[in-house]
């Protein structure tokens, strides 16, 4: 398969398209290919980036539409594609931080041997991309890269991160 690197960095669609795995409700692995209300989230995204705005959008009562899918699809391609990137998602409760992080590690599973970033160390909530090799992570750092699940309840929830 020829992939364009560019434009894996540039072009969330083709990225998810060419890169990440989803489970259906059948249980199935099958490309991520934006549907319509994603596709709208998309937009809105890429046209407030245009605009130079911080992109933060609020999706109210949005069940069963793929938002969750879709954040997490853009979250793990800026940790995946950049390095020293810290990457954090709140989720409201334990079981949705689960579910959410069970995607990011599909998508992980899911890559192209090549381009699967070393992993330093995983845990329930957690992905490191770096070197787990203590004696060749100075010449050899990996990313340097995190993505973390964590849960929303406590007042000061991701603060410092």
């Amino acid at each position: 398969m020829h992939l364009d690197l560019q434009k894996l960095d540039t072009d969330f669609a083709y990225y998810a398209h060419k890169l990440l795995k989803i489970k259906t409700k059948k249980q199935q692995l099958v490309p991520f290919t934006l549907w319509q209300p994603q596709q709208l989230l998309h937009n809105a995204l890429e046209a407030h980036i245009a605009k130079g705005g911080l992109p933060r959008i609020i999706v109210l009562k949005a069940r069963q539409e793929g938002v969750s899918t879709y954040s997490e699809g853009k979250i793990f391609q800026n940790t995946h594609m950049n390095e020293n990137t810290d990457s954090r998602i709140i989720a409201h409760e334990k079981e949705s931080g689960e579910h959410i992080f069970g995607m990011c590690r599909i998508f992980y599973d899911c890559l192209p041997k090549k381009l699967r970033p070393m992993i330093k160390y995983s845990s329930k909530t957690e992905l490191a991309f770096e070197n787990p090799d203590s004696k060749k992570k100075y010449t050899e750092p990996g990313l340097r890269s995190k993505l973390r699940v964590l849960t929303a309840g406590k007042a000061n929830v991701g603060r410092s991160q």
